[in-house]
């Protein structure tokens, strides 16, 4: 510990719960994640189950719970911030309720999580690339009426006016396209051809009318580029 930020775990690894003090606003970068070196490399505090995060927590950094065990964890509504991948690979997180006051989520952050729904409070302004990547449990998105920058439709990601497709849950509604997911942000397959997003955006013609230009990925080159659609 280090004032009011918590910057990295350095206890027993067969922790089960922990209460972490009422003075911390920051969760450090990697602060729950070990990089072993062994296999993947991806391991957490693989005994933590029960975490308690102070009411005056404000910033969540990188990585902080990466491949950690937890099956939910409640996160304080004063969070504004949540890092990079700071709960990829929680694959036993099923629950989370994002904050109120959250303003910010990184790119990546829930990869290849076990998350099923889940709210995007109307405070947040922006939401990075491949957010939920790999999320194959996720069945629906909503936003909170109010936001001023990201909509929902039929548990359907979008931007606030709905021209720009940002995220198809992997579990699909009967009436929605067939979603490939190769881990990349969004990927749909229609006519053998796929369509991804880069920079945590998709836009597809068919999902919602208004719709009218797409981007696709060269799986040659791996470079994207936008065609539209009359």
């Amino acid at each position: 510990l280090d004032g009011k930020r918590f910057l990295r775990w350095s206890g027993s690894w067969n922790v089960t719960s922990y209460i972490i003090r009422d003075s911390v606003e920051e969760i450090g970068d990697n602060a729950f994640w070990v990089e072993t070196g062994y296999g993947n490399g991806d391991h957490g505090l693989y005994s933590l189950t029960d975490l308690h995060l102070p009411k005056g927590l404000k910033k969540v950094g990188n990585e902080a719970f990466r491949a950690c065990p937890f099956k939910e964890i409640e996160l304080p509504d004063g969070i504004i911030e949540i890092g990079d991948y700071a709960f990829a690979s929680c694959h036993s997180l099923k629950t989370i309720t994002l904050p109120k006051n959250l303003r910010s989520l990184g790119e990546r952050v829930f990869l290849a999580s076990s998350i099923e729904t889940i709210t995007i409070p109307r405070s947040v302004n922006h939401i990075g690339n491949e957010c939920f990547n790999a999320c194959w449990n996720l069945r629906d998105i909503q936003v909170e009426k109010g936001n001023e920058y990201f909509s929902s439709d039929d548990g359907i990601l979008y931007n606030a006016d709905k021209s720009v497709l940002i995220k198809v849950p992997s579990l699909l509604r009967p009436d929605t396209p067939e979603n490939v997911n190769y881990w990349e942000d969004t990927s749909i397959q229609k006519d053998e051809e796929i369509l991804c997003g880069r920079e945590g955006v998709v836009e597809y013609m068919d999902m919602v009318e208004g719709v009218t230009c797409l981007t696709k990925k060269d799986d040659v080159t791996g470079k994207s580029y936008k065609e539209i659609i009359h």
